[in-house]
Formats: structure tokens, C-alpha cells, sequence
């Protein structure tokens, strides 16, 4: 995860370094996770080449950057938290992927450094959630932008305030204020043993913060009709799993359709490189 520096980088830090240690077991090991990296993967494998290096914005604990090593690429993992970074290197050691992979603590300011240093790569990833935690998408679209060479894709999943299975619930209860919460501005969200200002950006602003550089070629939610991977762990452990597991592909069936692709707990955006900066 990443933080903006409008915010307090530091206790973003803190707090996802307080949550490293359990956040495999705790979080990616849920089914619905899962499901939502196997659909970034499936992105990845279509938009990437067979091997070269990828840049991983938002790395965490390297549920894509391992992924993405197993598959025969090389990785530069960034992520502000250097604990979450530290889990990262010993499930790549575990799986014998050390060489394949490594990992710069920061945010923005690392790709900066990355540009400053030459650095190129065939394809970038920022999935489930890192650029929501900057008060703008800008600056990340800016930054990566020198390290793609025209063409390349750039695979993006991001928080949306429009989503459809917590509007549809808080009305279904009966609960307005939960209906619409995430277009209230940015949450406060427990990380850990802290709290992180979680920025959620429309699509819209997601278009005129990366129209630049980038051409935004698909769209789908991420999920749609599943609940968001908290209720839904919560479900799980409640005993509907089988229901998850019931529902998830009627989700792949319908997340690309026009009008809902946009409604997701999460969108998941393709672009690519533009060959030149548009008028």
C-alpha cells in the first residue's frame, strides 16, 4: 500500500506495517481475494509479454508480484510499508523467487527515482486499493508515465464510490447512511492497529487524471454482485461460503456488461501507454 503525502505518511505506514504479519492469513488467504487476484492475473497474462520487468505500485505482501515472478518476469515491488515489503521477501525466498524480485520502500517519490535511474519496464500493476490512499490519482499516472515505453499496458484496480452490492444492502436494510457513505469523501479506515485516509476516486476522475498519458481500453467491477471481501469474509466465517463460491461466476458473467462494469466494490482498469501526449 502507498499513502499521499497530503495525508500522514508516516501513520499509513505504521499501520500497515502493524498489519503485515497477518494480513496473508488475514486477508488474501479469503476466498473472494482470491478471486479478485486471479481476475488482476487474468488482465496481466493477456496484456503483458511472456517475460521482461514489472513494476508493482502498492506491492503488499506480493500476491501479484509472485505471481507474476512464478509466470517468468522480473518485479521492482514499491510499497510505503517496509514490514509488508519484509512478508514479501520471505514468501520469495520460500518459493525460490528471491532473484526475480525487488522491492523499494516509498511511494511516488520511488518511481521518480526509478525514472531518474533509467528504468523501464514492459508493464506496471497497482492492484485492490494503493492509489486510493492519494488524495489524487494524478500524480501516480505522472510518475509512472516516463517508465512505460508507448504500448505498454498498465493494469490498475482501484476503490469506487459507486458500489453496487453496499448500495444495494444499505437500502435492502433499510440504511440510507450506509447506502451512501462512500460518496460522503474520504474514509477513516482501520488498518491494523491505526487508521488510513482511504481516497475513493470516481471513474470520471480516474479518466481526466490519466487521459495524458494513457488510453483506458476496458473496464469491469471488481467485484459486482459478490459483497466487498470484508462482508464477505464476514459471511464466510458465518458459514456461506458455499454461496460465495455459488456466486462467483455469475460475478465474472456480468462484470463487463455496459452500466455495470462501473458499479463494482473495486473497478479494474486496463490502459495502455499512449504513443504521445494527447491535445
Amino acid at each position: 500500500m502507498t499513502a499521499s503525502a497530503g495525508g500522514s505518511v508516516q501513520e499509513a505506514a505504521e499501520a500497515f506495517d502493524s498489519l503485515a504479519g497477518s494480513y496473508q492469513a488475514a486477508v488474501e488467504s479469503r476466498p473472494v481475494t482470491k478471486e479478485l487476484h486471479r481476475r488482476i492475473h487474468h488482465a496481466l497474462a493477456a496484456a503483458l509479454p511472456p517475460s521482461g520487468t514489472v513494476l508493482d505500485f502498492g506491492a503488499g505482501t506480493g500476491a501479484d508480484s509472485l505471481w507474476l515472478a512464478a509466470s517468468g518476469r522480473t518485479v521492482v515491488a514499491v510499497d510505503l510499508s517496509a514490514q509488508m515489503l519484509e512478508q514479501l521477501r520471505v514468501r520469495a525466498r520460500a518459493q525460490g523467487l528471491s532473484g526475480a524480485i525487488t522491492s523499494r520502500v516509498g511511494s511516488t517519490e520511488v518511481l521518480a527515482r526509478l525514472a531518474a535511474e533509467g528504468s523501464i519496464f514492459v508493464g506496471a500493476v497497482s492492484s485492490l486499493g494503493a492509489l486510493n490512499t492519494l488524495a489524487s490519482p494524478r500524480p501516480f499516472f505522472a510518475a509512472v508515465a516516463p517508465l512505460l515505453p508507448p504500448g505498454s499496458p498498465l493494469i490498475v484496480s482501484t476503490i469506487n464510490p459507486w458500489c453496487l452490492s453496499e448500495l444495494t444492502l444499505g437500502i435492502a436494510t433499510g440504511s440510507w447512511s450506509r447506502a451512501t457513505r462512500r460518496l460522503r469523501g474520504p474514509q477513516q479506515v482501520p488498518v491494523g492497529r491505526g487508521v488510513v485516509t482511504t481516497h475513493l476516486h470516481s471513474l470520471a476522475q480516474l479518466r481526466a487524471a490519466a487521459e495524458i498519458e494513457f488510453e483506458l481500453l476496458a473496464v469491469e467491477a471488481l467485484p459486482l454482485v459478490l459483497p466487498a471481501p470484508q462482508p464477505s469474509a464476514a459471511l464466510q466465517d458465518r458459514g456461506g461460503g458455499a454461496l460465495l463460491e455459488l456466486l462467483m461466476p455469475l460475478d465474472r458473467s456480468l462484470a463487463r456488461r455496459r452500466l455495470l462494469s462501473a458499479l463494482g466494490d473495486h473497478l479494474l482498469l486496463q490502459w495502455r501507454r499512449r504513443g504521445s501526449p494527447s491535445s
